[in-house]
């Protein structure tokens, strides 16, 4: 740890548009691994973007004076049990390392949930691995989630059902088409507990964002017989420390004609393997393998033989009033519980 050749003297607030600049400076500092760019992108990209949600510790004692510590609030909305909730994600703790072991990510968190408090949030939630014990002692809880990793050879469908189904390459730029896909994505999400909800203009800047950082980028609808858009798929490319690459399914949503005929596995299984099998010979990662959240086909406990369940903690969740509380209890279950990879902050 570095030691500072002055006394520091704290001021607590949000960021002030003049100190954005330095603020990208500070979090491209302290997540070095991690490019500028991709900060200014989700902030730029962010169309609930708020500075008011940018918590900083400044030293003052210094001239010109230093963000030492942030907190970032994502101003979001989450699907859970059949509503629509106000929900706040945390990013972009970030402590220089000469102002570590001075509480100041501590402060700024609880400066955070008086915030999220006092505007109407109902749950916060964020993303983390070996810190969790940090945020349980602010009252976030890690509520697992479970996810299917299956070889693409087992992908498979009803043949019965999908008599005329097609398969076509989805324009993310094009805005007729993401108005149908933000139409499906509100029409299938409400099903789960979790997912993010987007509007149009989120998935035009956040999610086109994501996407074009990602080296791959497969976004493609399933079309019925009449040619009519019934489901979409967004699949990326996810390496893994522990087992075989594989890609990732960061987005899916199916209408509700498919849906409530028990179809949704079936469209799912011959859209993804239409689409792995057309796009094999372009895609610059290899991979046998495909990831997916369980609860979409009930696929909790299932014995195939082609199918590993994975759990997967770091998902964690602070409820800000007794109902919430409530409401993550019983609708954060693994049968229940996901959150797509596009919507990573």
């Amino acid at each position: 740890m570095s030691s500072l050749s002055h006394e520091p003297s704290f001021s607590f607030r949000s960021l002030k548009e003049s100190e954005l600049e330095g603020w990208f400076d500070h979090v491209a500092t302290v997540f070095a691994q991690t490019p500028r760019s991709y900060f200014v992108d989700h902030f730029q990209n962010d169309p609930n973007r708020n500075l008011n949600c940018i918590f900083v510790a400044i030293d003052e004692a210094v001239n010109p004076p230093v963000i030492a510590a942030t907190v970032r609030v994502f101003d979001r909305n989450i699907y859970l049990g059949g509503k629509v909730v106000k929900t706040g994600g945390i990013g972009e703790v970030s402590t220089k390392e000469a102002y570590r072991g001075k509480h100041l990510a501590k402060r700024l968190l609880e400066d955070s949930i008086k915030f999220m408090k006092e505007n109407g949030y109902a749950v916060s939630t964020l993303h983390t691995g070996a810190a969790a014990p940090v945020y349980e002692k602010h009252g976030w809880k890690d509520f697992p989630r479970e996810g299917v990793l299956r070889t693409i050879d087992s992908l498979q469908g009803n043949d019965a059902a999908n008599a005329g189904w097609t398969v076509e390459n989805a324009d993310l730029n094009d805005e007729d088409q993401l108005k149908k896909i933000t139409d499906l994505h509100r029409e299938y999400s409400i099903h789960f507990s979790g997912p993010f909800e987007r509007s149009l203009e989120y998935w035009k800047k956040w999610i086109a964002s994501e996407v074009s950082r990602s080296d791959v980028k497969i976004a493609s609808w399933l079309l019925n017989a009449a040619k009519e858009r019934v489901a979409f798929v967004l699949v990326g490319y996810k390496p893994r420390k522990t087992s075989a690459n594989c890609y990732i399914v960061r987005s899916f949503a199916v209408n509700n004609q498919l849906y409530q005929k028990d179809l949704g596995r079936d469209a799912f299984h011959f859209l993804l393997k239409r689409v792995m099998e057309e796009k094999k010979g372009e895609l610059p990662h290899p991979a046998s393998h495909l990831m997916y959240p369980a609860p979409l086909f009930d696929e909790h406990g299932s014995c195939e033989t082609d199918l590993q369940l994975k759990i997967q903690n770091g998902g964690m969740y602070l409820a800000l009033s007794e109902e919430s509380r409530k409401e993550l209890e019983e609708n954060l279950t693994l049968e229940k519980h996901v959150f797509w990879d596009a919507d990573g902050f």
